[in-house]
């Protein structure tokens, strides 16, 4: 009988480490008090269904029960953990490994990289991710074109993307970098049907766009560039209304897909034309610092912009997702931009005390540019 249960005990955790495909952390709601853990299971195979967590420093572990979603040949698995301490250390368990998250402070400082345009080129993602990793983000925001699961078949893609994010971005202590993810038009069908999305970021809460705030002190804003939802309507309400209600949050940083002000594709595409005529006004009206755009495959970074004039009073807007997409050499100079380079990158936005510095660098971790400015 003994022999038996060891027998059982045995193939019940070489089956479950079979299981596991790969593994990501993101946020539900405020990235100071929650995460959720993420797990893909091959569907034929016995996997874990629970979550082992505990504050760093504890011997005793809490168990959080998944809630699984069928994948078709995966199986994904969330577990939501809530009311956590913020700048907090955790170690969880997850298929008879230990890692650890740290939630973010409240008052800071913080390191938040943006980029987007990610998993076109596996091999260019991963040289940009290590850069990324050395640099000990907080958190790693990507602007769309994630996985690029519209190229193949999606649930691979997806799969196949998380993977590589987990092979890239955990550090050797342990120590994993949250994911959160802003809608891109290949990250849904053809059709501008939702293709996992949902399931795969929970902050979206059955919607393509979302506010994470980090405290009192920081607001990001998630847009979707008319992939899963209109740019105009609903969106825009939104928009206008979450503004209002964060008047007071000093940081308003805000982060889509296809730019308003691109490096490379034409000035008055029609998304671009409706975030400028929409969005932008509600940006400055409520006094948005940085926006984040991408699609372009380069980068680029405009001057201060008001009014759709060059002004210091203004926004800048950043990107332009180049993230593991080839860059893109055509597009010129434009009167908006200040900066505009065909290269790869991500820009790693350090927020301390009243002042924000952005250091932006390239796949072999050189600094491409950098720029400041008071919060």
């Amino acid at each position: 009988m003994r022999l038996a249960c060891l027998v059982w005990v045995c193939q019940a955790l070489f089956s479950s480490l079979y299981a596991l495909e790969a593994f990501y952390l993101t946020y539900p709601n405020s990235p100071t008090n929650s995460i959720a853990v993420h797990w893909f299971d091959n569907a034929k195979e016995r996997g874990a269904s629970q979550l082992l967590y505990r504050q760093e420093g504890e011997s005793n572990w809490k168990q959080a029960l998944a809630e699984e979603v069928p994948f078709e040949e995966y199986r994904l698995k969330k577990v939501v953990l809530q009311d956590l301490t913020a700048n907090t250390t955790y170690d969880f368990q997850i298929e008879e490994k230990i890692y650890s998250f740290q939630t973010l402070s409240e008052e800071g400082p913080w390191k938040i990289v943006f980029g987007g345009d990610s998993y076109r080129k596996p091999a260019l993602f991963t040289l940009m991710c290590r850069q990324v990793l050395a640099k000990e983000p907080q958190c790693v925001v990507l602007g769309g074109d994630i996985a690029y699961a519209n190229r193949g078949k999606a649930t691979s893609r997806w799969v196949a993307f998380f993977k590589a994010w987990q092979e890239s971005m955990i550090t050797k202590t342990g120590k994993v970098v949250p994911l959160v993810g802003v809608v891109g038009n290949h990250d849904v069908e053809k059709k501008g049907r939702n293709q996992w999305f949902y399931s795969l970021f929970p902050y979206l809460e059955k919607q393509s766009y979302g506010v994470l705030e980090i405290g009192k002190n920081i607001a990001l804003f998630l847009l979707d560039t008319g992939h899963l939802a209109p740019i105009q309507g609903d969106q825009s309400d939104w928009l206008a209304k979450s503004l209002h209600e964060r008047q007071k949050t000093p940081l308003k940083i805000a982060s889509y897909h296809v730019a308003a002000y691109p490096s490379v594709y034409a000035y008055d595409k029609k998304a671009s034309s409706l975030i400028r005529s929409l969005w932008v006004p509600f940006f400055e009206t409520y006094g948005v610092k940085l926006v984040f755009e991408h699609h372009n495959h380069g980068f680029k970074r405009t001057h201060p912009l008001l009014s759709g004039k060059i002004d210091f009073k203004g926004i800048t807007y950043l990107g332009d997702g180049a993230f593991g997409a080839p860059a893109r050499s055509r597009g010129g100079d434009r009167w908006y931009l200040e900066q505009r380079l065909p290269s790869l990158c991500a820009s790693i936005v350090e927020i301390d005390k009243n002042i924000c510095n952005i250091i932006t660098i390239n796949e072999k971790g050189s600094v491409i540019d950098t720029f400041s400015f008071p919060w």
